[in-house]
């Protein structure tokens, strides 16, 4: 892990030794508001059944040691039991939490994440989307805190194999959106739906996304099928409406192959 500022400063903050047989390696580090505090993802070093070996979360704290920036007390953590998917997304607009994807079942495959947060204390783990055989995946808070957006092929069947190439050849997924304590979720996008307005006339599969400062935009990564399955992406920015906030007794947002209500709800 490096850090970098505006003026070309580089500085390593982390050093993993890493072998073909046994990866160590991060991805996806965020601050903590008050930036104290650092989390991240990645491989530990330790084999799985999973084709990206087993994975772990990790926190650390972020110091300045005579002028040079450090990271200290880094602790490793895996809630639940599958422990063989982790991707940490960082913490609530308050720290108090840090949204992840994890496969938390034990025995579950290394595609069926679901979304989760922790406390920062690494304890209590909360399972907020308890799909088998669904990829949940790419979530972040809204700025306020209240609202959680991710993606999910929720609805849509993937031929999964346990081969890690294969997801890209094969996913398809929407955007979706919740209340941060998982209630009132709700299908915002409708990309490999046929003859809707959103449709793209291919395959579709969504990555990373981030929220505009006011809430009222969502930039995200949209990757759309090309030649012999490959996909190819392009960053986009969608914007949110004012619409009816979602209500759990709406039941599948799909509704049966109809669109679904008009501007979805504006996060807070």
């Amino acid at each position: 892990m490096y850090l970098a500022n505006g003026e070309g400063y580089f500085a390593q903050l982390t050093n993993e030794k890493s072998t073909r047989k046994a990866p160590k390696g991060v991805t996806n580090p965020s601050f903590s508001p008050d930036g104290t505090k650092l989390v991240w993802s990645g491989n530990n070093g330790k084999t799985s059944t999973s084709p990206w070996q087993q994975k772990a979360m990790f926190i650390g704290d972020f110091v300045q040691e005579e002028g040079k920036p450090k990271l200290t007390n880094i602790r490793e953590f895996q809630p639940g039991q599958g422990r063989n998917f982790y991707e940490a997304y960082g913490f609530s607009p308050d720290s108090n939490r840090i949204l992840f994807a994890a496969n938390m079942e034990k025995g579950s495959a290394w595609h069926d994440m679901d979304i989760c947060a922790n406390d920062r204390r690494e304890r209590n783990p909360i399972n907020f989307t308890h799909s088998p055989g669904v990829w949940d995946r790419f979530a972040t808070y809204s700025p306020g805190g209240k609202k959680i957006i991710w993606t999910s092929n929720k609805g849509m069947e993937v031929p999964f194999r346990n081969r890690s190439a294969d997801w890209r050849l094969l996913l398809k997924s929407e955007l979706w959106i919740m209340d941060a304590d998982g209630r009132h979720q709700k299908q915002l996008t409708f990309f490999n739906q046929p003859a809707h307005p959103h449709s793209e006339g291919r395959r579709v599969f969504l990555g990373d996304s981030a929220f505009s400062p006011d809430g009222e935009s969502v930039a995200i990564v949209l990757y759309k099928e090309k030649q012999n399955f490959v996909p190819e992406s392009e960053i986009v920015i969608l914007k949110l409406g004012d619409g009816p906030p979602p209500r759990a007794e709406d039941g599948d947002p799909g509704n049966g192959g109809k669109p679904p209500a008009p501007k979805p709800p504006k996060p807070k």
